[in-house]
């Protein structure tokens, strides 16, 4: 028991970044010679879309991908490309404005060489979406309130509370919940913020 108590005491570390809304410049000069300037890629809504068709020989300029926890897969289903379906599957890490992927597989042979190369983060001016979020609620345990703060994070929350069993209890913007009415027990609050939804357990005494 003074174990379980010992981790919901301390702070819930968010680790996974996001590629959501970012737009990059790609220099693929070294392995396409005549590329003049960097190309323009942005990631929104599960397609990575290019600014322009230079590279539509050797790769489609919109593509599917499927981004989870600092790993991506990438896909198009356009059957004029080889490799219709998974392009490659990488893991990925962001930092300061510079995204590097780490191959995992590269069912699709040469067209790798797009996600080898530096790419270089072109809209700083937004709220970085990729930061590490620790998300703090206390006091946990608690008797009445918890409260709910999440460092390098300014925007809107909604949290939901659910019981083990799943049944929703309240659904809040506030930061303070209120759980005064609730039986003693293990309970799940479901943090909803920026494009990110995570879940804490929470202990009322």
């Amino acid at each position: 028991m003074r174990k379980l108590l010992f981790l919901f005491m301390f702070p819930v570390l968010v680790n996974s970044q996001s590629l959501q809304f970012t737009n990059w410049a790609v220099d693929l000069n070294l392995t396409v010679p005549f590329l003049v300037g960097p190309q323009n890629y942005s990631f929104g809504n599960d397609t990575l879309t290019a600014s322009s068709d230079s590279m539509i020989a050797y790769i489609p300029n919109k593509i599917l991908y499927n981004d989870s926890s600092n790993y991506i897969e990438f896909y198009t289903i356009d059957t004029i490309y080889q490799c219709a379906d998974i392009i490659g599957k990488y893991s990925y890490q962001i930092s300061n404005d510079s995204l590097i992927f780490n191959l995992i597989d590269d069912s699709c042979g040469h067209r790798n060489f797009l996600f080898t190369h530096n790419w270089a983060r072109t809209n700083t001016d937004i709220q970085n979406k990729y930061e590490k979020f620790t998300i703090k609620t206390f006091p946990n345990p608690t008797k009445e309130n918890i409260n709910i703060s999440i460092n390098n994070y300014n925007g809107k929350i909604q949290t939901e509370v659910f019981d083990l069993i799943g049944n929703r209890l309240q659904i809040t913007n506030e930061t303070i919940i209120n759980l005064s009415d609730y039986s003693k027990g293990i309970y799940i609050l479901k943090v909803g913020y920026g494009n990110r939804v995570e879940e804490v357990k929470v202990i009322k005494d």
